[in-house]
């Protein structure tokens, strides 16, 4: 079995270093799509609570002043 110089071992430790750094980039980017999915659902959300807000408060004026 051949042995590993100290510059083999440099070079290996160098490519695992980049493929950290895609690692930490990849889960920077999900971290930050999530953040905005998540922003988006919120939002989404308190239209749809607004919305069904508003039909509430018609449905109940229309059956106290609709007759």
């Amino acid at each position: 079995m051949a042995e590993m110089t100290s510059h083999d071992h440099g070079e290996r430790i160098g490519r695992l270093e980049g493929i950290i750094e895609q690692i930490n980039q990849r889960l920077s980017d999900i971290t930050r799509r999530l953040d905005s999915l998540e922003i988006n659902h919120r939002r989404d959300f308190r239209w749809l609570i607004g919305l069904q807000l508003a039909t509430w408060a018609t449905i109940v004026g229309l059956r106290l002043f609709g007759g």
